[in-house]
């Protein structure tokens, strides 16, 4: 055996100073050497010195303290001790590590009699060390309970990295990199020669074959067994005896092998086999049964002083809770693992501009407050549990929540870190729409949760799914469409193979949420049926009622006002007062509801419907900011005194500009939107101006921002600057070219070009050039002059050949087509305050008493 030596037990000399580090006392030692508390006056910290005896600081244990070295500098894990230096003083071989407190496993076992979920917890948290090592490619191939510590923090760290190798050792180095020499890639003995220790070595370590993953798996399961039923899963009264048995997969059943559920003892056995093929596929999916099933099948126990299981979900670390005076609080620690220091800093390095480094502040500043909110949520429902105020039932829901959050959270980061240039704004959209943290504390909204299947298998796949579902969705927010929507069809299968009619219902539910995000109508519609039938079908309530409340807006939305079946509503609100109407909901439907009244002209009512769903975000307090943001618009458009509209929009675009930066796409809309809302068109031309400059400064050019322009050049019309009218038309023009070079279908770009191009010749008095761009644009709007919005485009066709004809001195052409658009306008201006359907109807009506007057004077 070339393992470590457990012989000696002389305690070398040590000198007070070794590098620059101040030696301050000896913690342990043995066969290899001691281990040192010291100070490193650099850094103001105390560390673990690991020092080699000088008669080992040569050959094989030099090289493995150096491997151990290299593989925890791969890694920076909570579960993991961490490493900051290694070198050579004095012919001395050291290692600096993170110091802990603590004592080992095997030590923390001896202490008194444990109950197995409190096992299982401390183990899943090793667990989780060996992922994050696998992760980059190590295998500790020395797992043993020694070498697992229990730090008086609370927290579980795999330490002795030592007989660590790398699996693709020649893989992780950069290929234009510096040259280096990799202690992992080098063997510590000949071919076929046996590392480990031998009480915990799979199969393939005892018989000198190439190792894995699946070996540390393998031995970590022999130590858990050992912690639960107190003896070694294979017996052998030698060493020779002991490989024979663990090669031939010889088990030997425990006595009180009843003492722990049977999944438990299954998911060891399966750890066990002989063949690594035969083990779980990864140490990962053997965690996600070790965290998932104590969460469905916990019950509670005591054994002296209470202990807390807090689990993390399914690919995050496991941090249990903590007797003691800081219990509660590994749901820090799980967050960190998603938004760290090192996060923060790569989304700021995304910015290359001061308008970036804006939004990449604001980003930020929201995911530092939401990973503040979970964290704080994380720890209320575990002390609930452990007080025994809140059920392992509802504990489960809470933190099924919880790790959808989380996954929602590692998507946006992801996202943000991994996306294109400029994404940020979207980013920022995705950081202000995750779930709220503080609903996974509310009783009500955890009792209307899916229900899990009996069968624990079926349940831990939902839970994976929609985990995925959650990430998806946010990923989806913050730009990544493609990814986004490949991660939703690949759900969509492994859904329909699993048949579970609630999930169906959640995929379907998210599914027309993002297509409503896209503008894909067809599809939000085809997606949310589906969510409303399966949603009622297994009683998922409030899928039903979310998917029904946003029917309503997106039926409103394909086919008018009278698409909206009267008893839709009333659906909607019946299934909404049978969840209890969560202030979101509520708020969604009494906006989606005045949308409906808006649009069908009944702006008493319309402003009702938007006075109450600001009533109830402003109470709620935790409603989405851009929904948030976009009630107060909405509101805003139906309120008729001006100074109390003017403080809406600005309170929507301070508002927005809180969540998105000030130079989002919503926070310079709202701000646009409050200039052409303002009365005084002197003011509105101030307004307006610093917006436009703002959006017209973007690389790519996208129709509102063209659209920008072109209101602007009517208000400096309006105030008499003839001239600056120009500039923006011009502008407009040249911003309206770049869009149509960009987008896949332009027809819709080149009939508002050719309206801008007429308005520009008007200006020019180029009327003939001006008459043909307006026919033109009236072809290709007249074939859908029934929707509201193109009927509006039209009046604005028939305004602006009216001018033309005036100027022709051909006015008496025009008045039919004058009388039609003032009567769009007054049919639009019904539905809403917006001031500059005012101002083109006042322009239209007064063009079109003069031109009766001459039609008048005309006549003999």
């Amino acid at each position: 055996m070339d393992g470590p030596s457990e012989g000696s037990s002389v305690v070398p000399d040590v000198p007070a100073r070794i590098g620059r580090y101040l030696v301050i006392e000896r913690i342990g030692h043995g066969g290899m050497g001691v281990v040192l508390e010291a100070f490193d006056p650099e850094l103001d910290r105390r560390v673990a010195l690991k020092l080699l005896h000088p008669e080992r600081a040569r050959g094989a244990s030099r090289l493995r303290l150096l491997r151990e070295a290299q593989a925890l500098a791969r890694l920076s894990h909570p579960n993991v001790v961490q490493v900051y230096d290694v070198g050579v003083s004095g012919g001395l071989v050291f290692m600096a590590m993170e110091l802990v407190r603590g004592q080992t496993i095997s030590q923390w076992l001896g202490e008194r009699t444990r109950a197995w979920p409190e096992i299982v917890e401390r183990f899943a948290a090793a667990g989780e060390g060996l992922r994050a090592a696998h992760a980059v490619g190590l295998v500790h191939r020395d797992f043993k309970p020694h070498n697992v510590l229990l730090g008086d923090d609370g927290r579980v760290r795999v330490a002795d990295f030592g007989l660590a190798s790398a699996e693709e050792a020649t893989a992780l180095a950069e290929p234009d990199g510096p040259s280096t020499h990799s202690y992992l890639a080098t063997s510590l003995t000949s071919t076929g020669a046996v590392l480990g220790t031998p009480r915990y070595m799979a199969p393939e370590q005892h018989a000198g074959l190439e190792v894995g993953p699946a070996a540390d798996q393998f031995a970590f399961c022999v130590a858990l067994h050992e912690a639960l039923f107190g003896v070694h899963p294979f017996e052998g009264s030698s060493r020779l005896a002991l490989a024979t048995n663990v090669i031939e997969g010889q088990l030997a059943e425990p006595r009180n092998a009843s003492t722990v559920p049977r999944w438990l003892y299954a998911a060891i056995r399966r750890g066990l086999a002989p063949a690594p093929e035969d083990r779980h596929p990864s140490i990962d999916r053997l965690l996600r049964i070790l965290e998932q099933e104590p969460l469905r099948r916990r019950r509670r126990w005591r054994a002296g002083v209470l202990s807390l299981a807090l689990a993390v979900g399914a690919g995050g670390t496991t941090l249990l809770g903590l007797a003691g005076n800081a219990p509660c609080t590994g749901g820090s620690a799980a967050i960190a693992e998603v938004w760290s220091d090192a996060s923060r800093d790569a989304m700021t390095i995304k910015a290359t501009n001061p308008e970036e480094a804006a939004t990449a502040e604001v980003v930020v500043r929201a995911l530092d407050d939401y990973a503040e909110a979970w964290s704080e949520s994380h720890r209320a429902v575990c002390i609930e549990h452990r007080d025994e105020a809140m059920s392992s039932e509802v504990f489960d829901s809470a933190m099924g929540c919880l790790h959808r959050g989380r996954a929602a959270l590692q998507g946006v980061v992801e996202t943000a870190i991994d996306g294109e240039p400029g994404s940020l704004p979207a980013v920022a959209g995705a950081a202000a729409g995750l779930p709220m943290p503080s609903h996974c504390r509310d009783r009500a909204r955890l009792a209307l949760d899916l229900d899990a299947p009996p069968d624990p298998t079926t349940a831990a796949a939902i839970a994976s799914l929609r985990e995925r579902l959650a990430r998806a969705e946010a990923v989806h927010d913050a730009g990544a469409l493609s990814a986004a929507i490949d991660e939703l069809s690949a759900i969509e299968d492994e859904v329909a193979v699993l048949g579970h009619a609630p999930l169906e219902a959640e995929r379907a539910l998210i599914a027309g949420r993002l297509a409503i995000v896209r503008s894909d109508w067809p599809l939000a519609q085809r997606e949310l049926m589906r969510a409303l039938e399966q949603a009622l079908g297994s009683r998922a309530d409030v899928i039903a009622a979310e998917a029904m409340v946003r029917t309503v807006f997106v039926d409103a939305v394909m086919d008018g006002p009278s698409g909206v079946d009267i008893r839709d509503e009333a659906m909607a609100h019946a299934l909404l007062e049978r969840v209890h109407s969560p202030a979101e909901l509520a708020a969604l439907l009494a906006n989606n509801v005045g949308v409906v009244r808006a649009l069908s002209g009944d702006r008493e009512r319309a402003l009702h419907s938007f006075q109450a769903a600001l009533a109830i975000a402003d109470e709620a307090g935790d409603v989405d900011p851009v929904e948030h943001a976009a009630y107060l618009q909405n509101l805003a458009r139906q309120t008729m005194d001006p100074d109390a509209r003017d403080a809406l929009f600005e309170r929507g675009r301070a508002l927005a500009e809180r969540w998105l930066g000030p130079a989002h796409e919503k926070t310079l809309e709202l701000a646009m939107l409050r200039a052409l809302h303002t009365i005084d068109p002197t003011t509105a031309t101030e307004r307006m101006t610093p917006v436009c400059e703002i959006m017209a400064s973007r690389p790519s050019a996208q129709w509102p921002r063209c659209l920008c322009k072109w209101r602007l050049a009517e208000l400096h019309e309006l105030i008499g600057a003839e001239s600056a009218a120009k500039n923006a038309l011009e502008q407009a023009t040249h911003c309206l070219d770049r869009a149509r070079a960009t987008t896949g279908d332009p027809s819709f770009l080149d009939l508002h070009a050719a309206k801008i191009a007429a308005h520009a010749s008007l200006l020019d008095a180029d009327h003939q050039r001006a008459l043909d761009d307006l026919d033109r644009a009236e072809r290709g709007l007249q074939p859908h002059a029934e929707l509201p919005w193109i009927a509006v485009d039209l009046a604005d066709v028939a305004l602006l050949r009216a001018r033309v004809l005036h100027a022709l001195q051909r006015g008496p052409e025009a008045i039919d087509g004058l009388r039609a658009a003032i009567a769009t306008y007054d049919e639009e201006i019904a539905k809403s305050e917006d001031r500059t359907l005012y101002r083109r109807r006042d322009r239209a009506t007064q063009l079109l008493a003069t031109l009766e007057a001459q039609r008048r004077s005309s006549i003999p």
